[in-house]
């Protein structure tokens, strides 16, 4: 495994972490997490990692 895999893989599981801990209490086991919250988790990260619309025709790559 590349080193850079890695460090991705470590920085996307403690965001994961800091999520988990502001959304969800109590979470000791992964077994505690719900299918419900991974969906929660993965819609937030897909919103927030979504492409920005275009707003000034100077910045768009057209």
């Amino acid at each position: 495994m590349r080193e850079r895999t890695l460090e991705e893989y470590i920085s996307n599981w403690r965001y994961f972490r800091e999520w988990l801990a502001h959304e969800v209490t109590g979470v000791r086991y992964i077994q505690q997490i719900s299918a419900d919250t991974i969906r929660s988790y993965v819609n937030k990260k897909s919103v927030y990692n979504a492409p920005k619309p275009c707003v000034i025709a100077d910045t768009c790559d057209f």
